[in-house]
């Protein structure tokens, strides 16, 4: 799947912490058609409380960096580095 065709309804799954803009995103999953964009911190636990639903352009108002993932394939991550770069890699297995 290429995320080339991204629109305001497309649904992604964010952290709490991207959600509320405390902090931005700087971890993009694509995993099964389903698209997370987290803050990339470790402090999150496994209940669905910490994260939410969201549309992606809601998500890239306050993050615009998140729209130069569209090449993000299915089975892939993507880190945003500290020189404002993607860096893209498979997912890891379990």
């Amino acid at each position: 799947m290429n995320l080339s065709i991204l629109s305001d309804n497309y649904k992604v799954y964010v952290c709490n912490h991207v959600f509320q803009n405390q902090r931005s995103v700087t971890l993009a999953v694509l995993e099964d058609g389903d698209l997370s964009l987290l803050c990339g911190e470790d402090d999150h636990s496994d209940s669905a409380a910490d994260y939410k639903v969201a549309g992606f352009l809601h998500i890239a108002d306050n993050n615009p960096h998140i729209v130069r993932i569209e090449n993000l394939n299915d089975g892939n991550e993507a880190i945003f580095n500290a020189t404002g770069q993607w860096i893209f890699s498979p997912l890891e297995e379990n």
